[in-house]
């Protein structure tokens, strides 16, 4: 299956496809740019990004980047690309939308994209999964109110009642 290439805005020697596949342009053909794909070391998450060249200048861009300004438009001012499976490698234009960077985030915690460090794992903790389970035990066996634990754990009286609530430290039971 072959797919339509359209030329990258401001760069007519380049074009890019609806599958991602970022093409130069000789003598009237599309051929495709193998070898001028490049990970994006300093990003964990490894966008596919691509070298392009103007009146002798390099500029290297997100593939999605450019998909997504030939295919869907330019880019609403405050927006983001958000690619709806979660896979940075599949920059189909049906796999790409602009969305707010609060929507993205939401789906790249809902799609596991981000985790959040929880229990001990956590920087604002100050307990031990030990600590929470005193904690729960002498509250549930021994009735201890929460002032009291919090006096004890050197925690707040709301962090008391919020542990033994399951409100947080939920992977603890």
């Amino acid at each position: 299956m072959t797919s339509e290439v359209r030329t990258i805005p401001g760069y007519p020697r380049y074009g890019v496809s609806q599958d991602g596949q970022v093409y130069y342009q000789k003598l009237s053909a599309w051929l495709p740019m193998h070898g001028s794909r490049t990970w994006n070391k300093a990003n964990p998450v490894g966008y596919l990004k691509v070298n392009l060249a103007k009146d002798g200048t390099k500029k290297t861009f997100p593939v999605h980047t450019l998909v997504a300004l030939v295919f869907i438009g330019p880019r609403p001012t405050g927006l983001e690309i958000n690619h709806k499976d979660g896979n940075h490698f599949n920059n189909q234009v049906e796999n790409l939308e602009y969305v707010t960077p609060s929507v993205n985030i939401r789906h790249a915690h809902h799609s596991g994209l981000i985790k959040v460090p929880s229990g001990e794992g956590h920087s604002k903790t100050s307990l031990t999964g030990a600590q929470v389970q005193e904690l729960r035990t002498m509250r549930k066996q021994e009735g201890i109110p929460f002032h009291a634990l919090a006096e004890k754990f050197g925690i707040s009286r709301r962090s008391a009642r919020d542990i033994v609530n399951h409100r947080t430290w939920k992977l603890i039971s």
